[in-house]
């Protein structure tokens, strides 16, 4: 009788190891908490995502700044005609040759001593002119060669003079239309002369101091 109970404890220490095997072994290892006796957890709450609430965004706008061309007002330049004033040319009467040289009488004599194949005249010099016009104007008041007698122009040995004529041409072509004898075609002819001074007052009266 001791024995029985002896024996039952044993087998019923020998069925709890092999119980206890049997769930180590056999039984799945991931039982969950709750099914076990031990300590209840409560189930972890899953997060409730709520999604991002975005706001579209609007491109953003802009109004191109458009800055109006500043432009100064052009002022038309107007330059004004640029004119020249044409002051008419009067070319003087002449009635009296070049106050320095006597050109024009001066070759007007010379072109007569060409054609009677004598050397030419060469014009006095600036003083001698100015004594010729000196002259002039003496004798048109105290009469022909009053200049000559009273020597006013050192060094002349000859001299002609006319009046009332209109240009030394025409006083120049009496004296040769005189012809020989009268005394002034001699003088213009005359080689021993070689240097010719003419003068006017500037009123029609001429003298030609002829110097050797």
């Amino acid at each position: 009788m001791e024995i029985l109970p002896i024996i039952s404890i044993i087998l019923l220490i020998v069925l709890g190891v092999v119980l206890y095997i049997y769930v180590i072994k056999f039984l799945p290892q991931s039982i969950p908490v709750g099914m076990l006796g031990g300590a209840f957890t409560q189930p972890t709450a899953q997060p409730i995502v709520q999604p991002m609430r975005t706001q579209s965004i609007q491109p953003f706008r802009t109004q191109p700044i458009v800055q109006p061309l500043r432009t100064q007002p052009i002022q038309p330049t107007i330059q004004p005609m640029r004119t020249q004033s044409i002051q008419p040319t009067i070319q003087p009467l002449r009635t009296q040759p070049p106050i320095v040289g006597g050109n024009d009488c001066l070759s007007l004599i010379n072109a007569f001593r060409k054609q009677q194949n004598v050397p030419p005249l060469v014009a006095a010099t600036a003083e001698q002119i100015a004594c010729a016009n000196k002259c002039a104007a003496n004798d048109t008041v105290k009469g022909f060669h009053d200049s000559f007698r009273s020597q006013m122009c050192p060094g002349d040995s000859g001299q002609c003079e006319c009046s009332g004529i209109s240009s030394v041409e025409t006083c120049i072509n009496m004296y040769i239309a005189e012809g020989p004898g009268g005394g002034h075609y001699e003088i213009l002819r005359n080689p021993q002369y070689k240097i010719l001074a003419c003068g006017t007052d500037g009123k029609g009266f001429y003298t030609h101091n002829f110097y050797r």
